[in-house]
């Protein structure tokens, strides 16, 4: 959430729209290996913080069967009440760290991007197509400054005005009634949009590469996404 994140992102935007639209990727199988994804979070942060591995794991398969909207409402409800915010600072000692969501469960914290990463995997699992989900780069007017902040988007059709999960506000709205954030631009795993364009520019996963990492860093973890 700094300054430079958003000089970066718009010029990463602008060097974007020079290349051409890339062929749809295939979709591959999700799975969650929870033994591994457990102790991941258990050798790192102790039996206590792992047990909401366990928690987490349930209310997934309570909501599995649910619509897609009500998925939103449990998911983001339910990572906004097991995180609090904290900056990469405090938290990681760097300025800028993505953490894959063994990380923000076994700490119990994380920003912006932690609380959507976790978002993104969390509704990924529970069935929800990656078709329907972006991770949104925004301006975000906020305690009386504009600052960069991420948030979830999820799309029920391409045309449609997405609905946003945050971590600021708990109620899941859509973008066009959260007057206080101006998308810059948005990714998943499919590719890279400026705005809230319909319109693919290029493939994330080649270009933003705390993206891929911590992509890899789940699928190590026992969380397959591809």
């Amino acid at each position: 959430m700094r300054r430079r994140l958003l000089f970066w992102s718009l010029s990463l935007i602008f060097g974007l729209l020079l290349l051409g639209s890339f062929g749809r990727p295939t979709l591959g199988n999700l799975s969650l290996d929870f033994d591994r994804f457990y102790q991941t979070i258990y050798s790192q942060h102790g039996e206590q913080r792992a047990r909401l591995a366990v928690t987490w794991q349930k209310m997934l398969e309570r909501i599995k069967t649910l619509p897609d909207q009500q998925k939103l409402v449990e998911v983001n409800n339910f990572v906004n009440k097991v995180v609090y915010y904290q900056s990469d600072i405090s938290n990681n000692r760097v300025k800028d760290h993505w953490a894959s969501i063994a990380e923000t469960f076994g700490k119990g914290a994380g920003d912006c991007e932690d609380y959507a990463i976790a978002k993104y995997v969390t509704l990924r699992l529970a069935g929800v197509d990656d078709s329907h989900l972006r991770l949104i780069y925004v301006k975000a007017f906020y305690g009386g400054r504009t600052q960069a902040h991420l948030v979830l988007g999820y799309y029920p059709t391409p045309n449609s005005m997405p609905l946003i999960l945050d971590n600021l506000i708990g109620e899941v709205k859509l973008a066009n009634t959260r007057q206080d954030l101006k998308p810059v631009f948005s990714f998943n795993s499919r590719g890279l949009w400026a705005g809230l364009s319909k319109a693919t520019k290029s493939n994330p996963m080649a270009r933003l590469s705390r993206w891929q990492q911590v992509m890899s860093k789940i699928e190590r973890e026992g969380i397959s996404l591809r």
